[in-house]
């Protein structure tokens, strides 16, 4: 292996001892699996003229989801590992009962996979700030880790039921099947992270410590302030992610180009993280400034693109924008989850997430409900508006996160 390469690999880590070896494999079999199965599911619910069904389930699922802070509270009062195991378990089943496609088995199987993926997915946020109590890796490299497994997991679920489906035909059903397998094999894994930390419990401190965590607790000025971002970060995500593939289609592209696209943000979007994970150690002191950058040039990416849509430029310029934006979006991501890690009290971390992605799901369908009821974009002209709208709410958010930077600073001058 190459001197630069084998260098990276040893500074990347993904498998740096057996702890952070169990949560890689989880990560990959767990998103890969959710990936597939967001793939194929709104296809094969067309070809059995059932998208009535479908629709029914995806409302459900988003309702259930959004009581994430119900399970967040509920995590805390349980080790993280035991809670990562049986979401995991619950939406291996939900996936596999994804074939049924009569509308009552279809709801009751959304309710189930929403519960069970959002207590999987809370709890493995836990899962990664235990980790860097018990390993020589910090929050910035194991969560720029997490991204990349991500993004990679989207990028193969997506190629993979393409190719798939090119190849054998209609195999949706086998894939879904298969995407359930996949995160029963990542339920393994979270046994064997279940054991494990079962035998080290009188060995250090765990994050959730079981203690009751109470409304008076949760509700600080920091924690709402995150909330309140994450609201505004699911209000413009619901303005442009559905329609990002419609909106190079609308400008004139080929659907097969327009997926491209896609496919090509996600990838931007591993190598910013590729980056962010090979500085980790320059960046972990200056997650702030980190982030502040990076919304700073969120700003002008999204002016840019509604300066691009409105005069209608070439595909050229769009493209290469909107892969910025991939990469911006990616690293503020980041480095605000590196900030939730650093400035959220330890006992209250899984109830805070929860309601943290409570308010994002409600930001979503809030955006999803004004570019369905106020502001359908079908020109560049309605996606152009679109983009200046988001800019406002990011400047929005960007003054919440200062602000909660501003409160630690002044918290931290009174204690000394």
């Amino acid at each position: 292996m190459p001197t630069n390469a084998r260098e990276f690999y040893d500074k990347a880590k993904l498998f740096a001892t057996p702890a952070v070896s169990r949560y890689t494999y989880y990560t990959l079999s767990f998103q890969a699996g959710m990936a597939i199965s967001l793939a194929a599911m709104p296809v094969y619910f067309k070809n059995e003229n059932a998208l009535a069904a479908y629709g029914m389930a995806y409302s459900a699922m988003a309702i259930t989801g959004a009581f994430s802070f119900l399970y967040g509270m509920a995590i805390s009062k349980v080790r993280f590992a035991l809670a990562v195991l049986i979401g995991s378990v619950l939406y291996a089943l939900a996936l596999a009962l994804r074939i049924f496609t009569t509308p009552m088995v279809a709801v009751m199987t959304a309710v189930l996979a929403g519960v069970g993926a959002s207590v999987a997915l809370l709890a493995g946020r836990v899962w990664l700030v235990e980790l860097t109590q018990n390993s020589q890796q910090n929050t910035t490299q194991l969560t720029a880790m997490r991204s990349i497994l991500l993004s990679a997991c989207t990028l193969f679920g997506t190629a993979f039921v393409a190719l798939s489906v090119h190849a054998f035909g209609d195999v949706y059903f086998f894939l879904l099947l298969l995407a359930a397998m996949l995160v029963g094999i990542a339920s393994i894994f979270a046994y064997k992270e279940n054991r494990a930390d079962r035998g080290t419990l009188d060995n250090h401190q765990p994050i959730n410590n079981k203690s009751q965590v109470s409304l008076r607790q949760l509700i600080t000025l920091p924690v709402l302030l995150f909330a309140g971002s994450s609201l505004i970060g699911g209000i413009y995500t619901g303005l442009i992610k559905p329609y990002l593939i419609l909106m190079f289609v609308d400008y004139g592209m080929a659907e097969s180009g327009s997926i491209f696209v896609f496919l090509g943000t996600v990838f931007v979007a591993m190598l910013a993280n590729f980056i962010l994970l090979r500085y980790h150690h320059l960046i972990k002191q200056s997650a702030f400034a980190g982030f502040f950058v990076a919304m700073i040039a969120l700003v002008l990416i999204y002016l840019g693109l509604s300066y691009v849509l409105s005069l209608q430029l070439g595909f050229v310029s769009l493209i290469i924008i909107v892969m910025l934006r991939s990469a911006c979006l990616s690293l503020t991501a980041s480095f605000e989850q590196v900030l939730q890690y650093d400035m959220l009290d330890a006992s209250i971390l899984a109830a805070a997430l929860g309601l943290m992605q409570t308010a994002f799901l409600a930001g979503d369908a809030i955006g999803s409900l004004i570019t369905s009821l106020w502001i359908i974009p079908k020109t560049a002209t309605d996606y152009a508006d679109l983009f200046r709208y988001s800019t406002v709410l990011i400047v929005i958010e960007l003054l919440m996160i200062l602000g909660i930077k501003i409160q630690s600073r002044q918290a931290c001058a009174k204690v000394s």
